[in-house]
């Protein structure tokens, strides 16, 4: 009879089962945190980004630039004075949300010629992991909270 058999017993396997086991049920939940934060901040700097874009156009053609928070669309929109009247002229930029995400405050974010908004928003945005309250001031500041 040959002793010198090769190959792993059931008790080793087992426990290569077990161990894997164990390190799945500690890396998922890490996982599913890490894409969550990849996902906030990825919308965090997409506002920011917008918020820059609208301020400094304001500035430099000397024209309101409005921001549109829809559902799930941004709009970027230039804005023309016609006879004392600032009305929407063209639309500068579009950005789709991600389809997990919902705005939930259909507002408007009006940048003045100074690069600043007129008056204070807050706007909500809603995802199956997450809510984010993001407010955005008169005096250019922008503050994001997870709530």
């Amino acid at each position: 009879m040959n002793k010198n058999k090769e190959g792993f017993t059931i008790l080793e396997l087992i426990l290569v089962l077990v161990v894997m086991s164990i390190l799945l049920y500690i890396s998922v939940p890490l996982y599913n945190k890490t894409v969550k934060d990849v996902s906030k901040t990825n919308v965090s700097v997409q506002i920011k980004s917008l918020n820059d874009i609208a301020a400094s156009t304001a500035k430099s053609t000397l024209k309101k630039v409005k921001i549109r928070f829809e559902s799930n669309t941004i709009q970027l929109i230039q804005m023309n004075e016609v006879a004392g009247v600032w009305q929407d002229e063209s639309i500068i930029d579009i950005v789709t949300v991600d389809s997990k995400l919902q705005i939930s405050t259909l507002e408007e974010v009006i940048y003045g010629i100074d690069g600043l908004p007129e008056e204070d928003k807050t706007i909500n945005i809603i995802s199956n992991s997450f809510n984010l309250k993001i407010d955005i001031y008169k005096d250019g500041r922008i503050i994001i909270q997870d709530i």
